[in-house]
């Protein structure tokens, strides 16, 4: 919301590195990111090719448009239609034939093109990003989640590699997953002290990185439960100890928008960027792509009735819980039982055309590879965050006693 000359100014200021701005150099984990070698080279870089937007939807950003635009360093003029229609004539959305809607429009595009500035505008639907093509640069398609989602979710369940978090709450651990290369996170709140908003702000961020986030839910812990954790931005809901084709086709309820199930709606969800968005495609699309079950198979009574629970409409994967199901034989590693295990629910996702995956053999990646290889599998959980860090402190503490011999 830049209303002036001088904010614009310290928008370059706050975005620049010096000489030319005042931004500082905190995290190490933006030059990791950009797959760069060092901080001066991410410095470097990020000063010729991080753009600066400026997005104009204010009564007096229309009046001082053209100082704006002789801005230095400022490389899109945004206009926020919405908020610009609020300003202008105190209603929105726009019709888009108020004059001094039109009028306002007209000149912030003229002062764009006579500065060189690229044009940028929110677009609601097909017909209206159709028609901003003719006279703007960047389109930002709203209240679409395919846009953000539907080619990750579908590319993202073959061969999906995704990373446990059940300890780290911090945007970073996020950001380290996207520049490792994770398709998605299994964020673990059965077996963690996360709290909603923990989970809500882990999901927001994956989802902004372009990582699918999947969350683990407590044993019994409601519809209502669920519904809040779907809210909050999750993409898939992990049903632990599921055992009866009853209990799944209430896992599939809860997740699912009437008629196909009893999830309440909401407005302003963060799987559509908190834009407003017709009821019926956050419905269809959230039902569709958005609400994915994973149904953890670890008790007996599941595994004994593994071809019906997997038959069930709305159950999209078999997750293999390799700890709890092998806790309930009685047995560590057995290895026949584990495999006849491994190869039913294989075999079960596979005659229904569901989704096999594993979870549970963090230090067994030749288990892992068998699965994948030999099995099917196409989601598989190589880690969490916990083992991960235990894994780097021991191996950096042998290195430092390493220094001690001669």
């Amino acid at each position: 919301m830049v209303s002036t000359a001088e904010q614009a100014r310290a928008v370059v200021r706050a975005s620049k590195f010096p000489p030319i701005g005042e931004r500082g150099q905190g995290s190490v984990f933006a030059f990791y990111g950009h797959g760069l070698s060092s901080v001066n080279d991410y410095v470097k870089s990020a000063n010729d090719t991080i753009l600066t937007i400026i997005q104009v939807e204010t009564v007096a950003g229309v009046e001082n448009i053209d100082e704006i635009c002789q801005t230095r360093r400022i490389d899109v003029i945004f206009i926020g239609p919405n908020d610009l229609a609020q300003a202008l004539l105190g209603y929105f959305p726009a019709k888009g034939t108020e004059p001094a809607f039109v009028e306002a429009v007209d000149k912030i595009i003229a002062s764009a093109k006579k500065h060189g500035k690229k044009l940028a505008i929110t677009a609601m639907d097909g017909e209206s990003t159709k028609k901003a093509t003719e006279r703007f640069d960047l389109i930002v398609k709203s209240g679409d989640v395919k846009a953000m989602n539907a080619c990750l979710l579908i590319t993202a369940l073959i061969d999906l590699q995704a990373l446990g978090v059940k300890m780290v709450t911090s945007n970073e651990i996020i950001m380290l997953a996207k520049a490792a290369d994770y398709d998605s996170v299994f964020i673990d709140q059965e077996h963690s002290v996360f709290s909603l908003e923990d989970v809500s702000r882990l999901c927001s961020v994956s989802l902004l990185a372009g990582i699918t986030p999947f969350v683990r839910v407590p044993w019994q812990c409601g519809s209502g439960h669920v519904l809040r954790v779907l809210d909050g931005g999750a993409m898939g809901i992990i049903f632990p100890h599921i055992s009866t084709v009853e209990e799944a086709k209430q896992a599939v309820a809860c997740t699912k928008y009437p008629p196909r199930g009893n999830r309440s709606l909401t407005a302003a969800l963060p799987q559509f960027a908190f834009q407003r968005t017709d009821a019926n495609t956050v419905m269809r699309q959230l039902d569709s792509i958005g609400s994915t079950v994973l149904i953890l198979v670890e008790t007996k009574a599941c595994l004994q009735d593994i071809d019906a629970i997997a038959a069930v409409d709305g159950v999209d994967v078999l997750l293999f819980g390799a700890n709890d199901l092998m806790l309930e034989f009685g047995v560590g590693r057995d290895w026949q039982i584990f495999h006849d295990a491994l190869c039913a629910v294989s075999e079960a996702a596979h005659r229904t055309g569901k989704i096999f995956g594993i979870a549970g053999m963090y230090t067994r990646p030749d288990i892992c590879k068998r699965a994948v290889l030999e099995l099917g599998a196409r989601y598989v959980v190589g880690h969490f965050d916990l083992g991960l860090l235990s894994m780097g402190m021991n191996n950096n503490i042998k290195q430092l006693k390493d220094m001690e011999q001669k």
